[in-house]
């Protein structure tokens, strides 16, 4: 008996499951007084593909013999828009969309105009604005026009590159292409760092642009893309280095249109380049139209060329190597080389010279009678006993500081007797042996000097406020007035402590005043 009960409640059970399926997947209804209220079968299952710009949707419908039309509806921001579909639709596509995440509401009516519950999905098409679609690549990396010679550094290769064309007037006027290769883009696997792409025959005419056509695939967007066309900038896009040293050592900037032309200008007509500290790239010579000698490390004045001495670094060698191969297949461009700097194989680039060490120039000291005194902003033993090591131009002897356990400031001021015309100072890091482990740690990667006629108004003595310094053994730099010669009486120098474990301590071997 209890055997049947138990097989009967299981029974009611199950059918009460079916018809509650039934209910919820076909048919949807509740009861009021006034009996059994029954909706018709709604949408299910719905989702969105995106593609470029065009949304579709997909669903799946419960089946119901009233349903008479599918509606679907869809929103963004303030707008808003619909349409009625056949009741056996499963599917459906919006094109033409602007970018936007869109709200889409499907019901399914019935004979009588009554509507199933609603189901809501939302969907953001692909377009030029979407952030995946932006960061397709835009090909050229980087170029350069050398009369009708065009250079380009292209983008790593991948396989979302359908096909990419460049569009150009040939030097007849004509509107002519070329079609990128795989083979012509860098190769992400086994990057060739002076991989450039070279064309020839294209017009130097400044109003004939260039157009990068391309055409491929982003991830998630089932279409092919044709992206809107590039128009290759013509302005100059200099390296940060390359900007540094035309500051530093030219005085040029472009922070304002007035300055900005003034750098151009020189770009056009400069002769002679001179690089000196580590750098990334040379790249930025193929700019200059009417160079005609990089020199380099001339202005670093080493007193060895052993392999301890302190080098010039070139992050970018091999493609340094490319540009100025082309800079002098192009326009004649040859190097002159001071100390090994920048390249370790002599032979890198046979349109080189080396000229091996560069020799300081005679310089007018101020004799030491000349000057008053030299103080220290900072009181330490050390640092006080061995300020007069400043003065006597003699780089095995030196001025430091005390060990402490916390990085100082200093300010070295120098006062002359009397107010006299300087051309610069020459600043000399100490000499130290090869086996030497503790002065170089300690030595001033750059300094500020500054000079004054009355202690109140302090002017830079060279146009950056901070200036590298090497830091060879012995190694002089010549801080030359921005402006030729220069009324001074106070010269101030600051730095900062160079930190070496747990110690921090400053050095100079010498600060030389010359006229």
């Amino acid at each position: 008996m209890k055997k049947r009960k138990y097989i009967m409640g299981l029974l009611s059970t199950m059918l009460l499951a079916i018809a509650c399926s039934e209910s919820l997947e076909d048919t949807y209804g509740d009861y009021t007084d006034g009996g059994r209220i029954r909706y018709v079968g709604k949408c299910y299952d719905v989702k969105t593909v995106p593609g470029w710009k065009r949304l579709t949707l997909n669903w799946k419908r419960a089946t119901d013999e009233a349903a008479k039309n599918i509606k679907v509806v869809w929103t963004l921001n303030d707008g808003k828009d619909s349409t009625l579909l056949e009741p056996d639709c499963s599917s459906f596509e919006i094109p033409a969309l602007t970018d936007g995440t869109y709200r889409f509401d499907l019901t399914v009516i019935d004979n009588a105009g009554e509507e199933s519950l609603v189901e809501t999905v939302y969907g953001r098409p692909y377009t030029e604005t979407h952030e995946i679609v932006r960061t397709f690549t835009n090909v050229v990396t980087k170029s350069w026009q050398v009369g009708n010679v065009l250079i380009c550094c292209i983008d790593k290769w991948n396989d979302n590159i359908k096909d990419v064309q460049l569009q150009y007037k040939n030097t007849q006027g004509q509107v002519d292409s070329v079609r990128l290769e795989k083979e012509d883009f860098i190769d992400p696997e086994n990057p060739d760092p002076s991989q450039l792409f070279v064309l020839e025959g294209v017009s130097n005419n400044p109003e004939d642009s260039i157009t990068i056509l391309r055409r491929g695939m982003v991830e998630g967007c089932p279409d092919l893309i044709d992206f809107a066309p590039i128009v290759m900038s013509k302005n100059r896009v200099f390296t940060t280095d390359f900007l540094l040293t035309l500051e530093t050592r030219y005085g040029l900037s472009s922070e304002t249109d007035e300055e900005l032309v003034k750098l151009n200008h020189f770009i056009d007509t400069v002769k002679t380049l001179e690089f000196d500290y580590d750098m990334a790239s040379l790249e930025d010579v193929l700019y200059c139209p009417n160079l005609e000698k990089v020199v380099i490390g001339k202005n670093r004045y080493l007193t060895t060329l052993t392999e301890k001495a302190d080098k010039s670094v070139l992050e970018e060698v091999e493609k340094s190597i490319a540009i100025l191969d082309k800079a002098n297949e192009l326009c004649g461009v040859t190097v002159e080389r001071y100390g090994n700097h920048y390249f370790k194989n002599a032979s890198a680039l046979p349109y080189m010279e080396d000229k091996g060490k560069s020799v300081l120039p005679d310089l007018d000291y101020v004799a030491r009678v000349a000057i008053d005194s030299v103080t220290s902003s900072v009181e330490n033993d050390r640092g006080k006993l061995t300020l007069e090591y400043l003065l006597d131009d003699n780089s095995n002897t030196r001025w430091e500081t005390t060990n402490v356990g916390l990085v100082r400031s200093y300010e070295l001021t120098i006062y002359l007797k009397e107010e006299i015309d300087i051309r610069g100072i020459k600043v000399v890091q100490p000499v130290y042996e090869w086996w030497d482990m503790e002065i170089p740690s300690y030595l001033a990667p750059s300094i500020q000097v500054k000079t004054s006629v009355n202690q109140i108004d302090w002017e830079d003595v060279t146009y950056a406020e901070e200036n590298t310094l090497g830091k060879g053994s012995g190694e002089a730099t010549l801080l030359s007035m921005k402006e030729g010669t220069r009324r001074a009486r106070y010269i101030k120098v600051l730095l900062v402590d160079q930190v070496s474990g747990v110690n921090a301590r400053a050095m100079i071997g010498d600060v030389m005043i010359f006229r």
